[in-house]
């Protein structure tokens, strides 16, 4: 009975097939890698300026499927900071087995 059991549970818990995806992230400033506190860059009006912190979060994934449909991930949020490799380094669990574009 639960060896019964234990077979419907993971047949459950299966459901459809789902693989991960990893992204990796890299920041580049006119063409060239990000430094933190360590270079200046010029912007389009010829100003000068330099970055000391760098942070944001991406949310809300979706991919979009070889015949064009859009398929949401489940909600997911991540800080992404220049100062952190593994904050670049970005995991999505559970995206369902397919091609996408």
């Amino acid at each position: 009975m639960n060896r019964l059991f234990l077979l419907i549970f993971l047949f459950m818990a299966s459901g459809a097939a789902a693989q991960q995806v990893q992204l990796e992230i890299s920041h580049a400033v006119a063409g060239q890698p990000m430094q933190l506190r360590a270079a200046s860059y010029t912007n389009a009006a010829g100003d000068t300026f330099n970055i000391t912190l760098f942070k944001y979060y991406l949310s809300n994934f979706s991919l979009i499927a070889a015949d064009g449909r859009k398929i949401a991930l489940d909600p997911a949020y991540f800080l992404v900071s220049e100062d952190s490799v593994a904050s670049k380094k970005i995991l999505l669990p559970q995206c369902p087995e397919g091609e996408y574009t």
